[in-house]
């Protein structure tokens, strides 16, 4: 070997600008799993959160770590509020749609221009119920919805156990722990 990377080998890293560690501050490592499994699985991704940099922070984080493979699909980590009827489209993709605060007018009528309804979501995962903007889709299938405030990955559909999970997930912890070392 003459010191040159051989082409078909050789994938160039993506320009990255944000931090790994907020997002697992944000979301703990089994919720990620269970996105990073919906991604593989090219499941219809919805992101909800108050704060646009947290929208982008989720979808960035989640794509750049698909490397070598790439999200060829619909990508639209901050969704306009007149494009929300998007999300009932049935190809994959990853939206992220910032819920203002309150997503109801003071009279508690529907408020048009945030058309979000406020309902108890069903978490299989945990079997708990909490309150969070959602949105009505035509069909629930191969939805992924990423509550980033409140730290909640909700799947609908059982999806499969990502291979060597706790393997994985104990390699992760100790890179977290490693970077957080690093850092100080």
């Amino acid at each position: 070997m003459n010191g040159q990377l051989n082409q078909k080998y050789y994938v160039e890293l993506s320009l990255f600008e944000y931090s790994l560690e907020e997002l697992f501050e944000l979301i703990d490592l089994d919720d990620f799993i269970r996105l990073f499994t919906c991604t593989l699985l090219e499941y219809r991704i919805i992101l909800f959160s108050k704060v646009y940099y947290r929208l982008m922070l989720i979808a960035e984080c989640v794509t750049c770590l698909l490397l070598p493979f790439y999200w060829l699909h619909v990508y639209a980590p901050i969704l306009p509020v007149s494009l929300t009827h998007f999300v009932d489209a049935p190809v994959p993709f990853i939206m992220g749609i910032n819920i203002p605060d309150p997503c109801y007018n003071n009279d508690n009528h529907h408020n048009e221009k945030y058309p979000f309804i406020k309902q108890y979501v069903s978490d299989n995962h945990t079997q708990e119920y909490f309150y969070s903007p959602s949105v009505e889709l035509a069909s629930e299938t191969n939805v992924c919805y990423v509550y980033i405030d409140e730290g909640r990955v909700i799947v609908p559909d059982e999806i499969p156990e990502f291979p060597n999970s706790q393997d994985t997930k104990q390699s992760l912890l100790e890179i977290l722990k490693l970077a957080k070392n690093l850092s100080r």
